[in-house]
Protein backbone atom coordinates (compact mmCIF):
# COMPACT_ATOMS: atom_id res chain seq x y z
CA UNK A 1 0.00 0.00 0.00
CA UNK A 2 1.93 3.33 -0.81
CA UNK A 3 1.65 6.49 0.59
CA UNK A 4 -1.51 8.21 -0.75
CA UNK A 5 -3.50 4.60 -0.08
CA UNK A 6 -2.64 4.92 3.08
CA UNK A 7 -4.00 8.17 3.85
CA UNK A 8 -6.89 7.59 1.66
CA UNK A 9 -7.72 5.04 4.29
CA UNK A 10 -7.00 6.78 7.32
CA UNK A 11 -9.14 9.90 6.50
CA UNK A 12 -11.79 6.90 5.60
CA UNK A 13 -11.77 5.04 9.14
CA UNK A 14 -12.23 8.39 10.82
CA UNK A 15 -15.07 9.42 8.54
CA UNK A 16 -16.69 6.31 9.55
CA UNK A 17 -15.87 6.39 13.47
CA UNK A 18 -17.10 10.49 13.29
CA UNK A 19 -20.58 9.53 11.51
CA UNK A 20 -21.16 6.13 14.01
CA UNK A 21 -20.95 8.45 17.02
CA UNK A 22 -23.20 11.40 15.63
CA UNK A 23 -27.38 11.62 15.08
CA UNK A 24 -28.99 13.20 11.95
CA UNK A 25 -31.50 15.72 12.16
CA UNK A 26 -34.43 12.78 11.58
CA UNK A 27 -32.93 10.83 14.26
CA UNK A 28 -32.86 13.67 16.76
CA UNK A 29 -36.76 14.60 15.51
CA UNK A 30 -38.16 11.16 16.60
CA UNK A 31 -36.34 11.01 19.75
CA UNK A 32 -37.99 14.63 20.95
CA UNK A 33 -41.07 12.84 18.98
CA UNK A 34 -41.11 9.34 20.91
CA UNK A 35 -40.38 11.58 24.61
CA UNK A 36 -43.53 14.16 23.80
CA UNK A 37 -46.05 10.46 22.99
CA UNK A 38 -44.27 9.53 26.46
CA UNK A 39 -44.59 12.85 28.40
CA UNK A 40 -48.04 12.92 26.71
CA UNK A 41 -48.95 9.38 28.44
CA UNK A 42 -47.61 9.95 31.95
CA UNK A 43 -48.54 13.30 32.36
CA UNK A 44 -52.33 12.23 33.08
CA UNK A 45 -51.01 9.00 35.00
CA UNK A 46 -49.24 11.37 37.04
CA UNK A 47 -51.80 13.84 37.62
CA UNK A 48 -54.09 10.88 38.32
CA UNK A 49 -51.65 9.59 41.18
CA UNK A 50 -51.64 12.98 42.52
CA UNK A 51 -55.50 13.33 42.64
CA UNK A 52 -55.49 10.00 44.38
CA UNK A 53 -52.64 10.90 47.41
CA UNK A 54 -54.71 14.13 47.73
CA UNK A 55 -57.92 11.92 48.51
CA UNK A 56 -56.21 9.44 50.93
CA UNK A 57 -54.27 12.47 52.62
CA UNK A 58 -57.81 14.04 53.04
CA UNK A 59 -59.49 11.32 54.65
CA UNK A 60 -56.31 10.40 57.42
CA UNK A 61 -57.30 14.27 57.90
CA UNK A 62 -61.12 13.60 58.26
CA UNK A 63 -60.10 10.38 60.23
CA UNK A 64 -58.12 12.20 62.88
CA UNK A 65 -60.66 14.94 63.26
CA UNK A 66 -63.29 11.99 63.86
CA UNK A 67 -61.56 10.87 66.58
CA UNK A 68 -60.60 14.34 68.01
CA UNK A 69 -64.37 14.53 68.26
CA UNK A 70 -64.67 11.39 69.86
CA UNK A 71 -61.95 12.06 72.71
CA UNK A 72 -63.81 15.62 73.23
CA UNK A 73 -66.64 13.75 73.87
CA UNK A 74 -65.08 10.72 76.13
CA UNK A 75 -64.03 14.07 78.82
CA UNK A 76 -67.73 15.77 77.96
CA UNK A 77 -70.38 13.29 78.87
CA UNK A 78 -70.06 11.66 75.50
CA UNK A 79 -71.54 15.38 73.99
CA UNK A 80 -70.24 16.27 70.73
CA UNK A 81 -68.65 19.76 70.09
CA UNK A 82 -71.46 21.87 68.69
CA UNK A 83 -70.47 24.55 65.89
CA UNK A 84 -70.37 27.35 68.49
CA UNK A 85 -72.39 27.07 71.93
CA UNK A 86 -72.72 31.81 71.75
CA UNK A 87 -72.29 31.48 68.09
CA UNK A 88 -70.41 34.58 69.08
CA UNK A 89 -66.20 35.37 69.09
CA UNK A 90 -65.54 33.98 72.25
CA UNK A 91 -63.41 30.68 70.64
CA UNK A 92 -65.82 28.20 71.54
CA UNK A 93 -66.41 26.79 68.09
CA UNK A 94 -65.44 23.11 67.29
CA UNK A 95 -62.50 24.18 65.27
CA UNK A 96 -61.49 25.50 69.07
CA UNK A 97 -62.74 22.74 70.86
CA UNK A 98 -61.28 19.99 68.74
CA UNK A 99 -57.54 21.97 68.72
CA UNK A 100 -56.26 20.20 72.09
CA UNK A 101 -57.14 16.96 70.43
CA UNK A 102 -56.31 18.10 66.95
CA UNK A 103 -54.13 21.59 66.97
CA UNK A 104 -55.15 23.87 64.32
CA UNK A 105 -51.39 25.08 63.52
CA UNK A 106 -52.54 28.01 62.15
CA UNK A 107 -55.44 30.24 63.11
CA UNK A 108 -57.04 32.84 60.38
CA UNK A 109 -59.00 33.68 63.12
CA UNK A 110 -58.90 32.03 66.59
CA UNK A 111 -61.60 33.98 68.30
CA UNK A 112 -64.01 33.35 65.47
CA UNK A 113 -62.82 29.36 65.24
CA UNK A 114 -61.35 29.80 61.42
CA UNK A 115 -58.68 27.80 61.35
CA UNK A 116 -55.90 28.71 58.54
CA UNK A 117 -55.35 27.13 55.02
CA UNK A 118 -51.66 26.07 56.45
CA UNK A 119 -53.14 23.53 59.52
CA UNK A 120 -52.29 20.18 59.00
CA UNK A 121 -55.31 17.53 59.83
CA UNK A 122 -57.47 20.75 59.41
CA UNK A 123 -56.85 21.20 55.68
CA UNK A 124 -57.95 19.83 52.90
CA UNK A 125 -55.01 19.62 50.25
CA UNK A 126 -57.16 19.65 47.07
CA UNK A 127 -58.87 22.69 48.63
CA UNK A 128 -55.48 25.07 48.32
CA UNK A 129 -56.51 26.20 45.08
CA UNK A 130 -60.20 27.19 46.03
CA UNK A 131 -60.53 30.95 46.78
CA UNK A 132 -60.65 31.13 50.78
CA UNK A 133 -63.97 31.19 53.15
CA UNK A 134 -63.72 30.83 56.47
CA UNK A 135 -62.50 26.94 56.30
CA UNK A 136 -59.51 25.54 55.32
CA UNK A 137 -62.08 23.22 53.54
CA UNK A 138 -64.27 21.19 56.15
CA UNK A 139 -67.29 21.28 57.55
CA UNK A 140 -69.89 19.53 60.15
CA UNK A 141 -73.11 18.90 59.75
CA UNK A 142 -75.13 22.33 61.20
CA UNK A 143 -78.64 22.06 60.88
CA UNK A 144 -79.62 18.95 62.94
CA UNK A 145 -77.02 17.35 64.25
CA UNK A 146 -74.10 20.11 65.40
CA UNK A 147 -76.30 23.45 65.85
CA UNK A 148 -75.43 25.55 69.00
CA UNK A 149 -77.39 24.69 71.37
CA UNK A 150 -75.09 23.05 74.23
CA UNK A 151 -77.72 20.23 74.89
CA UNK A 152 -77.17 18.98 70.95
CA UNK A 153 -77.13 15.56 70.37
CA UNK A 154 -75.47 13.09 72.55
CA UNK A 155 -73.37 10.39 71.72
CA UNK A 156 -75.52 7.44 73.21
CA UNK A 157 -79.02 8.39 71.71
CA UNK A 158 -77.95 8.22 67.83
CA UNK A 159 -79.37 5.14 66.77
CA UNK A 160 -77.09 5.03 63.40
CA UNK A 161 -73.72 6.77 64.28
CA UNK A 162 -72.88 4.93 60.43
CA UNK A 163 -74.82 6.81 58.48
CA UNK A 164 -75.09 10.40 59.85
CA UNK A 165 -72.32 12.78 58.36
CA UNK A 166 -69.66 14.51 61.11
CA UNK A 167 -67.42 16.73 59.09
CA UNK A 168 -66.67 16.20 55.53
CA UNK A 169 -65.28 18.35 52.73
CA UNK A 170 -67.63 21.45 52.18
CA UNK A 171 -68.08 24.45 50.21
CA UNK A 172 -69.76 28.05 49.93
CA UNK A 173 -71.28 28.82 47.38
CA UNK A 174 -70.32 32.81 47.72
CA UNK A 175 -71.74 34.97 44.65
CA UNK A 176 -70.35 37.99 45.69
CA UNK A 177 -66.99 36.06 44.40
CA UNK A 178 -68.95 34.13 41.94
CA UNK A 179 -66.89 31.52 42.56
CA UNK A 180 -66.28 27.98 44.73
CA UNK A 181 -64.97 28.93 47.98
CA UNK A 182 -63.12 26.57 50.69
CA UNK A 183 -66.30 26.32 52.33
CA UNK A 184 -67.45 27.13 56.04
CA UNK A 185 -66.84 25.03 59.01
CA UNK A 186 -70.48 23.84 58.52
CA UNK A 187 -73.18 23.05 55.79
CA UNK A 188 -76.92 22.66 55.94
CA UNK A 189 -78.98 19.94 55.47
CA UNK A 190 -79.99 19.51 51.70
CA UNK A 191 -83.44 18.78 52.54
CA UNK A 192 -84.14 21.79 54.26
CA UNK A 193 -81.76 24.29 52.08
CA UNK A 194 -82.24 24.37 48.32
CA UNK A 195 -78.02 23.53 47.53
CA UNK A 196 -79.21 25.13 44.05
CA UNK A 197 -80.18 28.27 45.40
CA UNK A 198 -77.69 31.04 44.07
CA UNK A 199 -78.80 33.85 46.26
CA UNK A 200 -76.74 36.52 48.28
CA UNK A 201 -73.91 35.15 49.58
CA UNK A 202 -75.38 35.45 53.57
CA UNK A 203 -78.24 33.16 51.98
CA UNK A 204 -75.60 31.10 49.81
CA UNK A 205 -75.97 27.54 50.53
CA UNK A 206 -73.06 25.62 52.28
CA UNK A 207 -72.88 22.29 50.39
CA UNK A 208 -70.79 19.56 50.28
CA UNK A 209 -68.00 19.83 48.18
CA UNK A 210 -67.19 16.60 45.53
CA UNK A 211 -63.42 18.16 45.05
CA UNK A 212 -61.48 14.62 44.87
CA UNK A 213 -62.52 13.67 41.10
CA UNK A 214 -65.92 14.24 41.71
CA UNK A 215 -66.09 12.51 45.28
CA UNK A 216 -66.60 13.81 48.59
CA UNK A 217 -64.60 12.79 51.70
CA UNK A 218 -67.02 12.25 54.53
CA UNK A 219 -66.12 11.28 58.08
CA UNK A 220 -69.12 9.57 60.05
CA UNK A 221 -70.16 9.89 63.60
CA UNK A 222 -69.07 6.23 64.22
CA UNK A 223 -65.32 8.00 62.96
CA UNK A 224 -65.45 6.15 59.65
CA UNK A 225 -64.55 7.58 56.61
CA UNK A 226 -66.39 7.04 53.28
CA UNK A 227 -65.92 9.20 49.66
CA UNK A 228 -69.60 10.09 48.27
CA UNK A 229 -70.80 11.28 45.44
CA UNK A 230 -72.18 14.99 45.43
CA UNK A 231 -75.58 13.48 44.31
CA UNK A 232 -75.82 11.02 46.77
CA UNK A 233 -75.47 13.84 49.58
CA UNK A 234 -77.63 16.25 47.52
CA UNK A 235 -80.41 13.63 47.89
CA UNK A 236 -79.51 13.32 51.45
CA UNK A 237 -79.01 9.08 50.71
CA UNK A 238 -79.71 7.31 54.14
CA UNK A 239 -81.03 10.34 55.62
CA UNK A 240 -77.14 11.43 55.44
CA UNK A 241 -77.82 14.54 57.28
CA UNK A 242 -80.24 13.47 60.19
CA UNK A 243 -83.40 15.27 58.68
CA UNK A 244 -85.84 12.58 59.97
CA UNK A 245 -84.01 11.18 62.61
CA UNK A 246 -80.97 9.66 64.19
Amino acid sequence: MNMGELAGHFTHSKFEVRNSKSFTLIELLVVVAIIAVLVAILLPALASARESAQAVECQSNLHQLGTGFELYSVEHGDFIASISYTQATDGQWYTNLIDKYVPVQQWYDYVCGIPGMESGAWSCPTATSEPFLRSAGYGVNATHLMNSDPRNKNRSLISRPAQLWLIGDTRMWWTGLDDWCTGYIWLHCSVCTDWNYLGAWWEGTRQASPRHRDQVNICFVDGHVEAWSHRDCQQNKNDLFGHYGY
